[in-house]
Order: structure tokens, then sequence, then C-alpha cells
């Protein structure tokens, strides 16, 4: 290949060894001679690995061993707003219930994100309750204005009578019986998804099994349409401005647009917010679209996260703790100071 690093060996379930590149374009990179990437699918596990000298460095860890790190010389960490997010895709196209803006509309308001976040966060990631955008975007609703809206706020009493009147509404007073799929790791699904299976039976009455699936299969099960509720962390953004989120994700037909969303004002919006250059107007515009979606959500999201990495104090050349937010990044200018 071409780039800084060359394949040596793969060991499934363990590591990938890869070595530097002598045909590389540049002479001068990359600066390590090779690098070991570790198959630690456990976030408790990536930062003991950190802690007890086995790596050098991860991307994100659990927050108790984070702190940890935080608290020891010889590590670093960082903590850094990510631009995706932990949601739950609704397959709008399937028949029943879920195809119904209003059970959608329910769902948004009746489950309690915040509680959701504590349940799973310590074993997963930090996350934050937001809406449909990444808290490190100015076009972001502020949190303080944030917590005080319908779905986003901590007092669910009176979201959830809402909730359950439009449930009537839509046909399902007493609830209804669906499936939730789950990733293997135990965050998702021995916590995250029977954390949220719950709250939704307790506040609307919705019920059933969780399927749990193979996290290499995802793209395959979201392609094909095969869920019904799947807990997923594929609503990310390249970038802060919101037009590319929104656009590969939530417009009609759109190539990752999983929960099958069909919206044919916020195509609208989305056409003009593609040609719209006045920062007044183009926020107009967001808030525009924020209401929409909070109105006929496309899907349940829980909140964007942070990553949270650390590293030994030797490691150099990814300026991790001066980042604003963090984008897997490239390893040519890595360097040890051994």
């Amino acid at each position: 290949g071409t780039g800084p690093f060359r394949f040596v060996d793969y060991i499934r379930g363990e590591k990938l060894v890869l070595e530097a590149n002598p045909d590389y374009w540049n002479p001068e990179l990359p600066y390590v001679d090779g690098i070991e990437l570790l198959h630690v699918a456990a976030w408790a596990d990536r930062g003991t690995a950190v802690l007890t000298g086995q790596a050098d460095f991860s991307w994100n860890v659990s927050v108790d061993t984070w702190e940890e790190g935080n608290s020891r010389d010889g590590i670093e960490t960082a903590r850094a707003a990510c631009l995706n997010s932990h949601m739950v895709a609704i397959n709008n196209e399937a028949e029943g219930p879920l195809s119904d803006p209003r059970v959608r509309r329910a769902i948004h308001l009746a489950v309690d994100r915040q509680s959701l976040i504590d349940t799973f966060a310590p074993v997963w990631e930090p996350a934050f309750v937001t809406r449909w955008l990444p808290s490190a975007s100015p076009f972001a609703t502020p949190q303080e204005e944030l917590l005080t809206m319908p779905g986003y706020r901590p007092e669910k009493e009176e979201d959830i009578a809402t909730a359950k009147e439009l449930m009537a509404e839509a046909g399902y007073p007493d609830g209804f019986e669906t499936t939730f799929t789950a990733w293997t790791e135990a965050a998702s699904s021995e916590v995250a998804v029977p954390a949220f299976a719950e709250l939704l039976r307790t506040s609307l009455g919705i019920t059933g099994d969780i399927e749990v699936i193979e996290r290499a299969r995802t793209a395959d099960v979201l392609s094909s349409g095969e869920f019904a509720l799947f807990k997923a962390d594929t609503y990310a953004s390249p970038i802060l401005d919101p037009y590319p989120l929104w656009n590969t994700y939530l417009r009609t037909g759109a190539s990752q647009n999983w929960s099958r969303y069909s919206n044919a004002d916020f195509d609208a919006l989305l056409d003009q917010l593609a040609t719209e250059t006045d920062a007044t107007a183009r926020q107009d515009l967001v808030n525009q679209g924020l209401d929409m979606l909070d109105e006929n959500p496309p899907f349940f999201l829980i909140g964007f996260c942070a990553h949270s990495p650390m590293w030994q104090d030797y490691v150099k050349g990814l300026a991790i703790d001066q980042r604003l937010f963090s984008k897997w990044g490239r390893f040519e200018t890595v360097w040890l100071d051994q």
C-alpha cells in the first residue's frame, strides 16, 4: 500500500501488527518502527492495559480507569467532545406502531435520557443529553435551555403524561411488544439496552425481547432493515456544521438513513441549509430543523458523547490534549520519548 504503515500480521481477537512502510512518500515518516493494535473489547480493560504498561495509548477507556489514570504520575489523560452519539435506531418502515410519528415522539418524551446515561456511562463512556447535534457545535442548543425542554428536561411527569396521550391517540394506550437489538458487548447487551427497555416498559408499557448480535453485523442489520429498535452509535458528524450530519442520516433516501426517516418539510429545509451562507439565517434554519426533529423524531437520540483517551506520558505527537473535539488521528507523527 501507499500509507505510512504496512501489514505484518493479524491474530483474530488478539491484535493487528503493522510496520513502517519503507516506500512511504515522505522519507521522514513515520517516526515509530511499527504499531501493534490490541483487540480489547471491554472499556475497563483498555484502561487497565495503559495503567499496567501493556499498552502505550488507548483512545477510549472506562470512566473509572480514566479517573485512576488522571491521578497517576506518568499517565496523561484528556476528555474531548466527540462527534458521534449514542442512539436507538427506530425502523420507521416497520409494520406496526413504530411507523407512527406519534409513537416515536412518545418515546422521545417519555424516556429519561439522563437516567439512561447514568446507567451505562460508568461502563462505557461519558455521554451528555444533547439535541440532534454534537455539544461542541456552535449551532447546538445551550445546555441550560435544553434541560428545560420537553423530552430533555429531568422532570418527567408532564412529559410521560403527554407521551401516554400520544400513545392512546395512536391506538396503543397499553403499549405494545417489540424487539430490541443490542451488541454482544456487555455495556450494550447487559446494561444500556436492558435499561432502555425497562424505561420504556415502566413509562409506556412497551415491552419485548432483546436480540443480541455481533457488532460487526451492525451495517448489515441496519441496511437490511431487519430490526425494530437497535441501540447503535452510527449517528455521527464529520464536522461541527449540522448539514453533513443531517443530509447523510436524515434526508429521505440518504445513504445512512438507517431509520428510513422521510419528512418532506425537513428535506426542503436541508435544501435551504445547503446554500445559505449568512450565519444568522443558518442558525434560524438549524433551530427550525431541531424543532421539526423533536416533533417528528426519526429515532431516539440518547446524546452525544465524549472520548476519554489515556496514554503514557512518553507518547508524543498526537496533541490529544489540545483538540477541541476528537477524531481518530493518524499515527505517522507519533514518537516515543524514551
